[in-house]
C-alpha cells in the first residue's frame, strides 16, 4: 500500500511541476544508409526561467533491419523557446547515456552483447499547441569508436497549452 501511495504522490508531482510529452522517433545514421531505428519516447520538462526549460527523456528504439538491435536512451534536456512562450522554434541540447543490446544469429552461431555508452545530441524543433516536431544530431561514444545519427521526432504534449499559455515575464 505504501508503494501505491508513493507512486501516486510522484505522479501528482510530475503532473503539477512538469509538462509531459509522448514522442515517435525515427533515427538513422548520418550516411543515410542501412535500416533506421524506430521507437517511442517520453519526456518531462519544466520552465526554469523566461523561455528556458529543462528536464529529461527516455525511450525505446528497435532496429528495422535483420537481427535484434535495441537502444534505450536516457538523457537530460535543455531547450530555449525563442518566441517568448512555450510555442514556436527552440534549439535544444541533450546529455546522457544510451543502453545498447544486440543479438544476431545464423544456423551456426549466435552473437550477442550489450553496453551503456555516453551520448549527446544537439538540434532544433518547433512546437505549435500540443504538437512538436524536432530534428537532432546524436553522437554515441562507444569504447573504441563513435556513432553519429540523425533523429527525427514527432511529439504530442499532454498538457493543455493553447499556443502561448505561458508568456515570458518581463
Amino acid at each position: 500500500m505504501k508503494k501505491v501511495i508513493a507512486l501516486g504522490v510522484i505522479a501528482l508531482f510530475c503532473k503539477t511541476v512538469f509538462s509531459q510529452v509522448i514522442n515517435g522517433d525515427l533515427v538513422m545514421n548520418t550516411k543515410f544508409s542501412g535500416s533506421p531505428y524506430i521507437g517511442v519516447s517520453g519526456g518531462l520538462l519544466s520552465e526554469l526561467s523566461d523561455g528556458f526549460y529543462a528536464g529529461g527523456n527516455a525511450g525505446l528504439r528497435f532496429f528495422t533491419g535483420g537481427g535484434t538491435y535495441i537502444q534505450i536512451p536516457i538523457m537530460g534536456e535543455a531547450r530555449y523557446y525563442v518566441s517568448g512562450s512555450n510555442n514556436g522554434f527552440y534549439p535544444f541540447a541533450n546529455l546522457g547515456f544510451l543502453y545498447y543490446y544486440f543479438r544476431k544469429s545464423n544456423s551456426i552461431i549466435t552473437i550477442s552483447g550489450s553496453g551503456t555508452y555516453f551520448s549527446f545530441a544537439l538540434g532544433g524543433g518547433f512546437r505549435s499547441g500540443n504538437v512538436d516536431f524536432s530534428v537532432r544530431y546524436e553522437n554515441i561514444q562507444y569504447k573504441i569508436f563513435h556513432g553519429e545519427n540523425f533523429g527525427f521526432r514527432l511529439g504530442f504534449w499532454l498538457d493543455d497549452s493553447r499556443g502561448g499559455k505561458k508568456k515570458r515575464r518581463r
